[in-house]
């Protein structure tokens, strides 16, 4: 059996009921008829409701602009991944030698159950095209982790930084441990609640306290964040370096690709992995060189802040679901900071499985829906206020669009035949429905985009299927994604239930990987 269907298959025949009874609909419709009796007897005739001409008008520009949509995000992106391969390819990417002055960084690795991929993670960053002393790694483990065998992330940790330190002959990395008694506040030097959750942005503060504390603070003059799955790019140190050659930065985002563990995902994972993937090199990469002075949110992992900056805001709010958003938002009202685009990627798994996924997504919604009062009661202009609401609703709409545009193509075509609105109309809405299927295919387009980029790239005779299974399944794919938007929705507008910070699932990373693709 596939990989993509070995786990949750009744999940799937779920997916493909949905999928087979909506294609089932949109191709077996009513037309809605009136019986008239006259001089000449019974005459059937059908007639369009009164509505239906602006109804028209108003579909064929939501097609528009989604056509318009997809589009410019797969020229977009098309252009940035093109771009990033050619570079990889040349050795653009290596600006080292051009480097007028050389940044000194510490890369915070928050790690808490993460014995899957922490040595990879490690022996890749070692790898890191840049002068050693010029960069520390720490490792932000957590005491709370469950230890059943022995082989908690700290140990492993420990054990191949003494390794890896050995090799490269200094103490390139550290490993600090999140005690049970911190409570996340960076400034409190000795709390005492040991009730506070386990989220990323604890870890964070307390890799920064621990900075402050020893004095390492003084030395760094950037800090970057990495998932612990993540796969920095070798040339990425380089690429700020040249970055703050040239302007002054506070904070610089590089996109993320979610496709390492493409081969052991199954399709909502990939198509979860892709779907951030394109945001990232489209509509992230727009807003982060734009002009317009409005709030940057940031991605969680391959970014980078100037460690004065950290200490002087409070670091990172360590009770927020999405503490990546929220400091992109907090460090612009505290000091207009603004992220800049880092032409550096990384890659890191996407969700290994649907069940994942929805959890995942539902924090991410419901962080981002959490981030509306702090926006309304700020002193931003209502223009940047209304772009903020827009950008976070935006995606609780794009899904039933992309499920709703076929339905009414096809209706309107049903509906042409029987209101004879003239010859012009059926081309209109035959357009409509091939974009539709434009629309409905960037996955799988974005898939054989992104695939060339993944340490071990899918065979191009799984890529096929997997292609026409991304596009067949959209309808269910599309509920899918609404699943945990509306849940998330739901929490957040009642104040019902569970806002619980989920620690996302990894695939299993075998040591031979690394040594293969570092």
């Amino acid at each position: 059996m596939p990989t993509i269907f070995r786990q949750h298959t009744w999940g799937y025949i779920i997916l493909a009921s949905f999928s087979i009874g909506y294609y089932k609909y949109i191709f077996s419709g009513h037309t809605k008829t009136i019986v008239s009796i006259g001089g000449n007897g019974i005459a059937i005739r059908s007639e369009p409701p009164s509505t239906l001409l602006v109804g028209y008008g108003v579909i064929i520009i939501l097609f528009l602009i989604a056509f318009i949509r997809s589009v410019r995000v797969h020229w977009i992106s098309t252009k940035l991944a093109t771009q990033f391969r050619k570079n990889d390819r040349q050795g653009a990417l290596n600006t080292t030698q051009h480097q007028q002055a050389t940044p000194s960084f510490t890369i915070f690795v928050p790690a808490r159950n993460e014995t899957r991929v922490i040595e990879n993670t490690m022996t890749r960053l070692s790898l890191i095209n840049y002068n050693k002393k010029l960069y520390n790694v720490v490792v932000i483990t957590d005491q709370r982790e469950e230890d059943c065998s022995g082989l908690t992330t700290t140990n492993i940790a420990r054990q191949h930084a003494l390794l890896l330190n050995n090799a490269i002959g200094r103490d390139l990395f550290h490993i600090i441990a999140v005690p049970d008694s911190f409570d996340g506040d960076l400034r409190r030097a000795n709390p005492a609640n040991s009730g506070s959750r386990s989220t990323k942005g604890r870890a964070l503060n307390y890799g920064l306290q621990w900075l402050e504390q020893t004095k390492r603070i003084d030395k760094c003059d950037y800090i970057g964040v990495l998932d612990a799955d993540g796969r920095l790019h070798k040339e990425a140190l380089s690429n700020v370096a040249r970055i703050t050659n040239s302007r002054d930065a506070d904070i610089i985002q590089g996109p993320v690709f979610q496709i390492s563990n493409l081969g052991k995902a199954d399709l909502v994972g990939i198509m979860a992995g892709i779907e951030l993937s394109l945001h990232h090199i489209s509509r992230m990469w727009l807003d982060l060189n734009s002009k317009k002075d409005f709030p940057r949110f940031l991605a969680g992992t391959n970014y980078f802040i100037k460690a004065g900056l950290m200490l002087e805001t409070g670091g990172w709010n360590s009770e927020s679901l999405v503490e990546d958003a929220e400091l992109g938002l907090h460090l612009y009202l505290k000091k207009q900071a603004k992220a800049l685009w880092l032409p550096a990627y990384e890659i890191e798994q996407t969700p290994p499985s649907w069940t994942v996924y929805l959890k995942q997504r539902e924090r991410w919604a419901l962080g981002h829906l959490q981030l509306i009062p702090i926006i309304s009661n700020s002193g931003l202009p209502l223009p940047v206020k209304i772009r903020i609401y827009v950008k976070i609703l935006l995606h609780f709409v794009e899904s039933p669009l992309d499920i709703l545009l076929p339905i009414i193509s096809w209706q309107l075509i049903r509906d042409i035949q029987f209101y004879r609105f003239g010859a012009i109309a059926l081309p209109i809405m035959l357009a409509m429905t091939f974009i539709s299927l434009y629309t409905w295919a960037y996955l799988s387009r974005g898939l054989a985009l992104l695939n060339p980029f993944s340490a071990t790239p899918l065979p191009k005779y799984k890529v096929i299927p997997i292609s026409l299974l991304l596009t067949f399944f959209m309808p269910g794919l599309a509920v899918l994604q609404l699943i945990p938007r509306f849940k998330a929705a739901a929490k957040f507008f009642t104040n019902y239930g569970s806002a619980d910070w989920y620690k996302t699932e990894r695939s299993k990373e075998y040591i031979e990987e690394v040594i293969a693709n570092a």
